[in-house]
């Protein structure tokens, strides 16, 4: 343990690793530029980048246009928050953790929500960002439940 008033080396790893991390996100002038391109181009301008590449190809073969584009981010965030929660050390994972526990509300939110309502469930799964405590497989398995009840039991 180091001394009071020192910062741990894991700490400083843990912050200069999001500071790289920080550095692959599109700078303002892109965003701009985005918004003014088409669908295609967009998918196509993503598809390019090293963080985003990937996840464009995975999901191109179940998703089209902008779906494509927002399932390709969302699991993008979603792997950065989990790749933050290994890396981050004691308190510093405490406290990203508790931050990342808003995407897990959100998304049993939106479970229940289309539960009441009746909402398609691939349409909720859609809605889902896997980034916090629960795991994909886990809202998959939520999303089989018919009520409420079940829902908050198998939680």
């Amino acid at each position: 343990m180091p001394p009071p008033g020192a910062i741990s080396p894991s700490y400083i790893y843990a912050c200069t690793r999001f500071r790289v991390r920080r550095t692959t996100l599109l700078p303002r002038e892109d965003y701009l530029r985005i918004m003014g391109m088409s669908i295609p181009e967009i998918v196509t301008y993503l598809g390019r980048r090293d963080y985003y590449g990937q996840e464009i190809v995975d999901l191109a073969h179940d998703f089209a246009g902008a779906q494509l584009i927002e399932e390709a981010v969302n699991r993008n965030l979603a792997q950065s928050f989990r790749h933050a929660m290994a890396i981050a050390p004691g308190d510093l994972r405490t406290l990203t953790g508790e931050y990342l526990n808003r995407w897990d509300i959100a998304n049993v939110m939106a479970i229940l929500r289309g539960t009441v309502h009746d909402v398609p469930r691939r349409q909720v799964r859609d809605l889902l960002i896997p980034a916090g405590e629960i795991d994909g497989a886990l809202l998959t398995r939520l999303l089989d439940f018919t009520t409420c009840e079940e829902i908050l039991e198998a939680l």
